[in-house]
């Protein structure tokens, strides 16, 4: 996955994916709505987070792009982002001189990951009793 500008006035995000030695555009995301001024991958490429000049920040997943958490606390446009090498704080600082730390656990994370897999769970026949205990706020239909 690919971006190529931080900065984006309509607050969409324009991502790109590689294929062979091709980028092949995807569909526009529309994130925020005011501009985007900055965006920043994980590491692992799994996580993209932007930060708008309304100064929020939004947590997205690259695998489907899907909005995972909205990040409000900052009242100045976002001017810097970074995840940190564990994955889970993100640093965010504004135009008016705050940094702000946010963390983002991995029970966020599993409650995400709950949430998208809720109705496979909970519809697909094919799944055992215990395999539809995946997710304890999902509950069997079996």
């Amino acid at each position: 996955m690919a971006a190529v500008d931080d900065e984006s006035e309509d607050g969409k995000i324009y991502l790109w994916q590689v294929s062979g030695s091709k980028l092949v555009a995807q569909s526009p995301i529309k994130a925020h709505d005011d501009g985007i001024s900055i965006v920043r991958f994980s590491r692992d490429g799994k996580l993209l987070v932007t930060g708008s000049w309304d100064g929020t920040l939004k947590l997205w997943s690259l695998d489907n792009a899907e909005l995972i958490q909205l990040l409000a606390g900052h009242h100045a446009p976002i001017n810097a982002i970074d995840f940190h090498p564990s994955q889970s704080l993100i640093a965010s600082g504004a135009e008016d001189g705050n940094l702000i730390i946010w963390e983002f656990s991995p029970d966020k994370l599993l409650q995400y990951s709950c949430h998208r897999l809720q109705d496979y769970l909970t519809t697909n026949p094919n799944l055992s009793r215990s395999d539809r205990q995946l997710c304890p706020n999902v509950s069997p239909n079996r």
